[in-house]
């Protein structure tokens, strides 16, 4: 199993994102992200083990103090690697990077840094929103050329912080939940 711990948007922009995710599929671009029962988000730490009564703790601190983050979400792009993604991404600010900074020196405090993957470490980290995944180099080019076309800049919020387990590709279980203050 693979867990991740992702922060979700407030309702607007989740639609708006949805309405995307929607349209790479009819387009039959990429259908990943409603295959996998995600919810739009931005992921600040991915793992292959969780200990969750340790990480429940660690959230709970951590939420209790952190408020909500509000950005933009104003570029496309796509990662240089063979899992072909496609992305928005947004401005980073410095409340985005305290925020993911701080969580990771909670982890890192704890016994749960060993199974981290290294794409989310504060020093390679690329705050994005996947819009499709595992497609081919064509897929690529017309997903970015429909995002281009229909994608206007959105003003997000970063409103709940949750933690989900990945099998075979697919959301399984959202075993915790923490609003920002």
């Amino acid at each position: 199993m693979i867990y991740a711990i992702e922060c979700s948007f407030n309702q607007e922009a989740d639609q708006y994102i949805r309405k995307l995710w929607d349209e790479l599929n009819n387009r039959e671009i990429s259908n990943f992200m409603i295959n996998s029962n995600s919810t739009p988000h931005i992921a600040f730490a991915v793992f292959d083990e969780l200990n969750m009564e340790i990480v429940e703790d660690i959230l709970n601190d951590f939420t209790s103090s952190q408020p909500k983050i509000e950005l933009e979400v104003s570029s496309i792009g796509t990662f240089p690697t063979t899992e072909g993604v496609v992305f928005l991404a947004p401005k980073v600010t410095s409340e985005l990077l305290d925020a993911h900074k701080k969580l990771h020196e909670a982890l890192q405090a704890s016994s749960l840094y060993k199974k981290h993957w290294d794409y989310y470490q504060p020093e390679h980290w690329i705050p994005h929103c996947t819009m499709a995944i595992n497609v081919s180099e064509a897929e690529t080019f017309k997903a970015l050329k429909y995002l281009k076309s229909e994608f206007n800049p959105l003003k997000i919020t970063l409103e709940r912080m949750i933690v989900v387990e990945y099998e075979n590709e697919k959301i399984v279980n959202e075993p915790l939940s923490f609003n920002l203050k």
